[in-house]
């Protein structure tokens, strides 16, 4: 996809230097992003209404609230807003909690190089659902154009498969032969 405007990188994080550390990161890379930092959950669904980020990056032990309550507002918020969650540490139980409440990534701050890419690689993966999903949303309604079209004609249309199944049977067809759709399918 290629990013071609600046970021807007929403941070729940409590520890100041934390937070400059991982700036110094992703500026390193050559990214251009904008960002706000955010303490407390009032903060933060403040700024994920009004600051309209393309990632969020949460530390995922804080003194006011915790990263997966900030995973959860953000599910709540959109189905496809990036979401890492950036910590300390990590156990394997308390990732794959995070993976299967809707976290993109986690990256350990031990490990703070590889956050740039961590948050390219999930606003792109972002990018390709949201793009998927609208994808399938059209498909959904060209769909119900055409069954409402079929339905709507007065000539008989039937539809079957090579070997003579029905799959499908509109309107002009039951006033024709007499069958319903429902005895005629399968």
């Amino acid at each position: 996809m290629g990013i071609t405007k600046p970021i807007k990188i929403l941070f729940a994080e409590d520890l100041a230097a934390d937070a400059e550390l991982a700036l110094r990161v992703i500026r390193r890379e050559g990214i251009e992003f904008e960002y706000r930092i955010v303490l407390e959950e009032v903060d933060f669904k403040r700024e994920l209404a009004s600051f309209s980020p393309d990632i969020i990056v949460s530390d995922y032990s804080m003194p006011a609230f915790d990263g997966m309550t900030a995973l959860l507002i953000t599910r709540a918020h959109s189905a496809f807003l990036p979401f890492i969650v950036l910590t300390g540490s990590m156990n394997e139980e308390t990732a794959v909690a995070c993976m299967k409440a809707g976290a993109n990534d986690y990256v350990i701050k031990e490990q703070i190089k590889r956050l740039p890419f961590a948050i390219i690689e999930a606003i792109e993966k972002g990018h390709d659902r949201r793009e998927k999903e609208h994808m399938q949303q059209m498909l959904r309604e060209s769909e119900n154009k055409f069954r409402s079209v079929l339905q709507s004609a007065n000539d008989a249309i039937i539809s079957s498969r090579t070997d003579g199944t029905v799959v499908g049977w509109n309107s002009g067809a039951e006033k024709m032969f007499g069958y319903t759709e429902t005895e005629m399918l399968g």
